[in-house]
C-alpha cells in the first residue's frame, strides 16, 4: 500500500510539473525545491501557495515590475472619478492585532497560530511610547501608547512590503521608510520605492521609485545634524511567490541622498544587508555587503 500511495503521489506530482511548465515556466523553477516532498503537491497549504501565485504571475510567470505602482495609480485615479459618488457606509470594528488561531499549517509542528513577519521597528527619539513598525507585506503601523493599540499607516502607497523605517535623530517629525522585504525570502516582495512622513508617520507620500524599484532596502540612517540628508542599503528583492528576481532591477548597495530623497546617487555597490554610523561622527559609516 505504501508503494501504490507512493506512485500516486508521483504521478501527481508529474502532472503539476507538466501543467506548470506549460502554462508558466518560471514557475516550475520555483516549485522544484517543494516537489522533492512525498506527496506535498496534494496538501491545501501547497495548493493554497500556488493558486496565489498563479493569480499574481499569470499570464507571463511573474510579478510584472512597476504592477503595484501602476495599481496604485489607477486606484488614484479611480477614487477621484467617484470623489462625488454616494457609498453605502460601513463601520469597521478592531478585531486584533493577534495571531490567526490555526493559521499555521506546515510539515513540521501541526496546526499553530500564524502571525505575519515585522521587518523593522523604528522608535521615535523624542518620545519613547510612539513606536513604528513595518510589516513583511502589511505596510507601516503606528503607536503611540507604547503598543497598547495600534494604526495602520501606510494602507495607501504604493507598495506594501516593508524593509527599513528611520526616525530623522535631530526633527523626529520626518520619517523615512524604504519599502521591499530584505530577507532573500521566496515569498518576500521587491519595493516600489521610498516613502517620506513629515508629521511622525501618520501620513506618507512616495518620494522617489527610482532607483529603488525592484530591489529591497535593509537600511536606513539620517544624518542627526541635518533630516535631509540620508544613506540607503538596498539588496536583491524577489517578484513574490517565485525565486525569480524584478527583471532589469536597479544596481544594489548603499545610496546617498542631500535633499530628502528625491535625488541619489550610489556611494558603494553590492548587496548592502546592513548599515551603521559611528555614534559621534556620521562621516564613519559601516556596511555590509553580500
Amino acid at each position: 500500500m505504501k508503494r501504490l500511495n507512493t506512485l500516486g503521489c508521483c504521478i501527481v506530482g508529474l502532472i503539476l510539473v507538466g501543467t506548470v511548465a506549460a502554462d508558466h515556466p518560471k514557475v516550475a523553477e520555483g516549485i522544484e525545491e517543494f516537489l522533492r516532498f512525498e506527496s506535498l503537491a496534494e496538501r491545501k497549504p501547497f495548493q493554497r501557495f500556488y493558486w496565489v501565485w498563479r493569480q499574481r504571475a499569470a499570464p507571463i510567470g511573474r510579478v510584472p515590475a512597476g504592477a503595484l505602482l501602476r495599481a496604485k495609480r489607477q486606484i488614484d485615479a479611480l477614487a477621484t472619478e467617484s470623489a462625488g459618488a454616494t457609498h453605502s457606509t460601513f463601520h469597521w470594528i478592531n478585531v486584533g492585532a493577534a495571531p490567526i488561531a490555526g493559521g499555521r499549517v506546515g510539515l513540521t509542528g501541526g496546526v499553530r497560530p500564524m502571525s505575519g513577519r515585522v521587518a523593522d521597528i523604528a522608535v521615535d527619539p523624542g518620545n519613547a511610547a510612539h513606536w513604528l513598525i513595518g510589516a513583511a507585506q502589511g505596510g507601516i503601523w503606528e503607536t503611540r501608547d507604547a503598543g497598547a493599540t495600534w494604526s495602520a499607516r501606510s494602507d495607501d502607497q504604493v507598495s506594501l512590503a516593508m524593509g527599513a523605517i528611520a526616525f530623522a535623530p535631530g526633527n523626529p517629525s520626518i520619517v523615512y521608510a524604504g519599502t521591499g522585504e530584505a530577507v532573500y525570502s521566496t515569498d518576500a516582495y521587491g519595493g516600489a520605492g521610498l516613502l517620506r512622513s513629515t508629521d511622525g508617520g501618520q501620513n506618507w507620500q512616495l518620494v522617489t521609485d527610482a532607483p529603488f524599484v525592484g530591489n529591497s532596502v535593509s537600511d536606513i540612517l539620517v544624518d542627526p545634524a541635518d533630516a535631509d540628508h540620508l544613506l540607503v542599503a538596498t539588496t536583491y528583492g524577489f517578484a513574490g511567490r517565485s525565486t525569480s528576481s524584478f527583471p532589469a532591477p536597479p544596481a544594489t548597495g548603499i545610496y546617498r541622498s542631500t535633499d530628502g530623497g528625491n535625488s541619489w546617487t550610489l556611494a558603494l555597490a553590492g548587496a548592502a544587508t546592513d548599515l551603521e554610523r559611528h555614534p559621534s561622527d556620521f562621516g564613519r559609516l559601516y556596511a555590509g555587503i553580500g
